[in-house]
């Protein structure tokens, strides 16, 4: 394993904490939400240059996800974030899940289900389908 250490001062910051752990496997890249000075940030490391890039953002990353296609998705109340694995860059914002409705999507060629708006957002957060889930809705 890699130890990494960070401190609030490399953010500039004087207090900072670290959760919601993820993988960006396409840029080989920990991912995690800090919060710094009060202020909520989506941050990109990489263990060969440290951090890559930091921005504000609302909304939860997915539990210990993985995000393979230069996409990360975040997930804020009834919206599903999509921003630049390269950068943090803003791709898109699909709102309108109401966590009451149900809603069926095929989670792969072979099967289907049935799901709550609120497992489907994670479901589509998680199976990089997000982009799709607003379509679907």
């Amino acid at each position: 394993p890699t130890l990494i250490t960070l401190a609030a001062s490399e953010f500039g910051a004087s207090l900072m904490t670290c959760t919601q752990l993820c993988y960006d496997e396409q840029n080989d890249r920990l991912l995690f939400i800090s919060v710094l000075d009060g202020v909520r940030h989506l941050v990109s490391y990489s263990t060969a240059d440290g951090i890559v890039w930091y921005v504000p953002v609302a909304g939860d990353l997915p539990h210990q996800a993985r995000f393979t296609d230069g996409k990360i998705r975040l997930v804020n109340g009834t919206s599903v974030i999509t921003r630049s694995a390269d950068d943090g860059s803003l791709i898109s914002s699909q709102s309108g899940f109401t966590g009451t409705e149900v809603l069926t999507i095929e989670v792969d060629d072979s099967n289907a289900c049935v799901l709550t708006a609120d497992q489907f957002r994670r479901h589509a957060v998680e199976t990089g389908q997000a982009d799709e889930a607003e379509a679907d809705a």
